[in-house]
């Protein structure tokens, strides 16, 4: 059971009215948009330590701005959560839900925690991304703050052997912020490179990204499988149960995206690369290059948010219903 649970799970019966029901959706909204942010930041971060070197580090204050306003999204999300948590604990009366008890009602058990880490990351990322990595220490402090909220109100605190699930929890977090963060990063740099008229060495940035990927989206894949089988009971779980239907259709969107990439990785970053080498006074062709890695990061961006969206549900689901 997930923090966003124990904060809402007072009276089942108040479930069932429209109100609250309505409140439910637009409190997962709010955590879908606070996960989104807060692994677009972290990729960011890490876009820039991993694929900005030599001379693309003058772009990094663009990916760095990018972590800024992340920070701010996460507040804004969170903020929607906690006042449509409270929507919940009220029972649908909104003029109750604005009252500071119910306020405080919709932060039992974990979410105070959850919340607060999450809260506390999103204000150092406002205020700590800075023009270059080096000086952006305190975002960095704030990700990894960030992240211990999502991981503290994931199923993963409820499963048994706690710690080898929280450690594929953590992985399985930082690979996925690596990968949806960097394709954001990337697809950003690309657009803003473009509208500047600035030398678009797309074929060397992809180059680096795409190894980087290829590795995030293999740690993606192998500490979902353990994830998977910790929190599952029995395997018939996953077609009988409405967390099982949505880690399915999770997966199916997840391969589709892994399938993008991994077209990009043995066609066409090789392709871009051999045409770099040999035509690189070409600025044609660079600006093709470009343009291809922009498309693909903006189809890979759209199906990212579905993403998240399906894990934002997947959160607050049961393997038992």
């Amino acid at each position: 059971m997930s923090g966003m649970e124990h904060g809402m799970g007072h009276d089942p019966s108040a479930m069932d009215s429209p109100a609250t029901s309505v409140a439910g959706a637009v409190a997962r909204l709010g955590g879908a948009a606070a996960l989104w942010s807060g692994l677009v930041a972290g990729g960011a971060l890490a876009f820039t330590a991993f694929v900005l070197r030599g001379r693309d580090e003058v772009d990094a204050p663009v990916v760095l701005r990018l972590a800024r306003w992340a920070g701010v999204v996460i507040l804004g999300g969170l903020a929607i959560r906690v006042v449509a948590g409270s929507v919940v604990v009220a029972h649908g009366d909104l003029a109750a839900a604005v009252s500071p008890s119910a306020i405080a009602d919709s932060f039992t058990g974990s979410t105070l925690w959850e919340l607060g880490l999450q809260a506390a990351g999103a204000v150092a990322l406002a205020a700590g991304a800075r023009g270059t990595l080096q000086g952006s220490w305190l975002a960095v402090i704030g990700v990894v703050l960030v992240g211990a909220g999502h991981v503290l109100g994931g199923h993963s605190n409820t499963v048994e052997p706690r710690w080898l699930v929280v450690i594929a929890d953590v992985a399985h977090l930082a690979a996925a912020a690596t990968w949806v963060g960097g394709v954001v990063a990337m697809g950003l740099l690309l657009r803003a490179r473009r509208r500047d008229g600035h030398d678009i060495d797309a074929a060397l940035m992809g180059a680096r990204f795409s190894v980087v990927a290829a590795v995030s989206v293999t740690v993606v894949g192998v500490t979902g499988v353990v994830l998977a089988v910790g929190i599952l009971d029995r395997p018939e779980q996953l077609w009988q149960s409405n967390w099982g239907l949505l880690l399915l259709a999770k997966v199916a969107v997840v391969a589709v995206v892994a399938a993008i990439g991994a077209y990009n990785h043995f066609s066409v970053v090789p392709r871009l690369t051999a045409r770099r080498h040999a035509v690189v006074r070409h600025a044609g062709r660079s600006h093709t290059a470009g343009g291809i890695l922009r498309r693909s990061a903006g189809r890979e961006t759209t199906l990212m948010v579905v993403i998240v969206l399906l894990t934002a549900w997947l959160v607050a689901a049961s393997v038992e219903e």
